[in-house]
C-alpha cells in the first residue's frame, strides 16, 4: 500500500528533474517529498511501538535511532533542493550560498538513505526476533 502511494505521489507531480517541471509542479514535488519522508518516519515509529510491546528492544532501539536521524536529514536536503530550484527559477541561477555548499546536499542524501536502510535492516531483525511473519493470503 505504501509503495502504491509513493508511485501515485510521484506520478502526481510528474517525472523528471526539477528544471523540467513548471513552478507549480515543483512546489508540489517538494511538498510530496516532505510528506513522504515524514510518513516513512511515522511508519517506523509505529512499528517500533508494536515491536516493543512484543518484547523486542535492542534492534527496535537501533532502528528507531537511525530513522530519527535520517528524517531531519531528508528535511534539510529538501530545503537545499528547494532553495536551489527557487533561486534558479527567480534569479536565473543558483544562489552563491547554495553553490558553495554543492557537495553537502549529496552527502546529506547519502547519509539519510544509508540510515533509512540501516533502520530497515534493524526492524527486519526485530521482526525475525519476535517471529512475526507476513500473512499469506
Amino acid at each position: 500500500m505504501q509503495g502504491q502511494f509513493a508511485l501515485v505521489a510521484l506520478l502526481w507531480v510528474g517525472l523528471g528533474a526539477p528544471w523540467q517541471a513548471n513552478a507549480a509542479e515543483n512546489q508540489m514535488r517538494y511538498l510530496v517529498l516532505i510528506v513522504m519522508a515524514n510518513a516513512i518516519a511515522v511508519g517506523f515509529v509505529v512499528l517500533r511501538e508494536a515491536l516493543s510491546e512484543a518484547g523486542e528492544r535492542f534492534y527496535t532501539t537501533l532502528g528507531f535511532a537511525a530513522i530519527m536521524l535520517s528524517g531531519p536529514l531528508y528535511l534539510i536536503w529538501n530545503i537545499f533542493a528547494f532553495a536551489a530550484f527557487f533561486g534558479k527559477e527567480h534569479a536565473g541561477e543558483m544562489p552563491a550560498a547554495i553553490v558553495s555548499l554543492r557537495d553537502m546536499p549529496d552527502l546529506l542524501l547519502f547519509v539519510a538513505a544509508f540510515l533509512t536502510y540501516l533502520a530497515t535492516v534493524a526492524f527486519a531483525a526485530s521482526l525475525g526476533r519476535v517471529q512475526w511473519q507476513l500473512a499469506h493470503s
